[in-house]
């Protein structure tokens, strides 16, 4: 029998001009969405109307400290006519460098001045 796997959980954001984004957006004190952790699935940025391209951070916000703070992955001169398209490789059964925390937060920044959409693809790792 087929593996049946659940659709991603999705988070979507737009703006214009630089951008600094954490998700998913836990407030501090509410139980997290994923009490076992979660899979980062996918990561898609559709820029307009930019002037310029500039590097895009993905980086790590841990929720056990400041000291477990990194930065995961730097996407070279993205911006206009130059989407980020991240895909997660490898088998959706094993473990994954992009694997996290219940209740750790991803970051994203793009220093530019055009209009985004940000969209992200995270596995519930309790489903």
């Amino acid at each position: 029998m087929p593996t049946r796997y659940l659709s991603p959980v999705v988070y979507r954001q737009s703006g214009t001009g630089s951008i600094d984004v954490t998700l998913p957006d836990v407030p501090a004190g509410d139980e997290s969405p994923f009490p076992l952790g979660f899979d980062l699935l996918y990561v898609r940025i559709h820029f307009t109307s930019s002037v310029a391209n500039a590097d895009l951070l993905v980086s790590l916000v841990s929720d056990s400290g400041e000291e477990y703070n990194v930065d995961l992955y730097t996407y070279s001169e993205r911006g206009s006519g130059k989407d980020v398209h991240l895909v997660r490789s490898g088998s959706p059964n094993s473990p994954s460098p992009w694997s996290f925390q219940p209740r750790d937060r991803l970051r994203f920044t793009w220093s530019g001045d055009g209009e985004w959409g940000l969209e992200i693809g995270i596995r519930n790792l309790s489903s």
